[in-house]
């Protein structure tokens, strides 16, 4: 993959990544600006990802205080496409970070900083009962749970693997200490028995953007532990929201709405829709979706996401069963479009946010246009804001998916 001069557009260095004849993954760094400096080779320690839209790849790096982990400056996204026809960000492998990784003054490598660590900004919400501890001066630290039979890999070299990822104590609070305390009820949470806003929060610490102590979007409190299950909202904000609340402006879309334009928003979107928020009931992450099982609709829903009747319908079975007669309710003239095969969730959740490349959309003449590949969980309509960009696509992608592509085929004025 290629590093582009943000300012030129010109390269400055290239990846390649290599397998040893011992099958060890790593990258190499050449420097194509000044070939003097380099190249340098780095392995793949770890990775992270991979299961839906993207993966990302990690190595070892230490400074005098310690070791920690640093993204390497490659991404591979399941959905991109060579060439990419919405610009670099749509490639199967694509740079990521690369100014962390090179100095484009001086025209040579650097190497990442502790602040900029996986330890610092990524693995609060990525697994359990970490504690993160340290400072940007020396190293950041992530004091793990150990698990000598089911741990995910070794992450302190101590021979012991860790648990890194998510587990049944993110959301159910830990069980050491259940254990400890004989049970009777202490420590452990359910679900079920919490208002609708104490366990929509324990989703919502990690499907919103707060920055905590470290001001990252690991939402950790001062002590560098991350919020516990039961949590009520306005305690999370009080002490693990210290920096900022929530998403910045630049995570969301001007349109009226303001809908969600970065990834892991679902819950800042949830908490501002009418499922959430209305006179009659107050839902939950987990009144569509399973959070403890593999279901046969796709991201963990109770029902298919394809079927107006079986998901949406559940609830909203007047609308879902008589699409023409809501639409045409709505926007007068246009029941026909139910004729046309579209579902509540084209309309409801179209895919405004990007964690990886995005998703091929409508081709219109002749042009591949893209939507992204996060629904939105406003449920609300995006209307036409910022309906297209000079690089040839869309700013929020909304008109242009192949639901509404395959009749709507004229593009707007920029």
């Amino acid at each position: 993959t290629l590093e582009s001069d943000p300012g030129t557009g010109t390269v400055s260095f290239t990846v390649r990544v290599e397998t040893t004849v011992d099958g060890i993954h790593q990258m190499v760094l050449t420097n194509v600006k000044n070939p003097a400096n380099g190249p340098f080779t780095y392995p793949v320690d770890s990775i992270y990802g991979g299961g839906v839209k993207k993966q990302r790849f990690m190595t070892e790096l230490s400074n005098p205080s310690g070791r920690f982990l640093a993204m390497l400056p490659l991404q591979f996204q399941h959905d991109g496409a060579d060439p990419a026809p919405y610009g670099r960000t749509s490639k199967v492998w694509r740079d990521y970070n690369g100014y962390k990784w090179y100095d484009e003054a001086a025209q040579t490598f650097k190497t990442p900083a502790a602040k900029d660590s996986f330890e610092k900004n990524c693995i609060s919400c990525h697994a359990v009962g970490v504690r993160i501890t340290g400072s940007d001066a020396t190293v950041w630290t992530a004091e793990t749970v150990k698990d000598f039979l089911y741990g995910d890999f070794d992450y302190d070299g101590d021979g012991i693997r860790e648990e890194m990822n998510v587990g049944c104590e993110s959301c159910h609070g830990p069980g050491s200490r259940h254990w400890e305390e004989a049970g009777q009820g202490r420590h452990i949470v359910s679900l079920s028995l919490l208002t609708p806003e104490r366990e929509a929060m324990v989703c919502g610490q990690c499907h919103s953007r707060p920055k905590g102590a470290l001001n990252t979007d690991s939402p950790v409190d001062a002590d560098g532990w991350m919020m516990r299950a039961g949590t009520s909202r306005n305690d999370f904000l009080t002490f693990h929201a210290t920096s900022q609340l929530d998403g910045a402006a630049s995570d969301y879309y001007a349109d009226p709405d303001k809908h969600s334009k970065s990834h892991h928003q679902q819950y800042s979107d949830f908490i501002r829709s009418g499922l959430y928020k209305n006179a009659t009931q107050l839902m939950t992450c987990s009144s569509c979706h399973d959070p403890h099982r593999m279901t046969a609709a796709r991201r963990q829903l109770r029902a298919d996401p394809d079927s107006n009747a079986a998901l949406c319908g559940s609830c909203h079975e007047g609308e879902a069963t008589n699409l023409s007669g809501h639409i045409e309710a709505v926007k007068p003239g246009l029941g026909f479009h139910s004729d046309q095969g579209i579902k509540c969730t084209d309309c409801h959740m179209p895919r405004t946010a990007k964690t990886g490349s995005g998703v091929p959309g409508a081709v219109i003449a002749s042009v591949q246009y893209w939507q992204n590949d996060v629904t939105s969980h406003l449920f609300v309509v995006p209307g036409k804001v910022n309906s297209s960009k000079a690089a040839g696509g869309l700013d929020m992608p909304t008109g242009y998916t192949k639901a509404c592509g395959a009749c709507h085929t004229t593009v707007p004025a920029p």
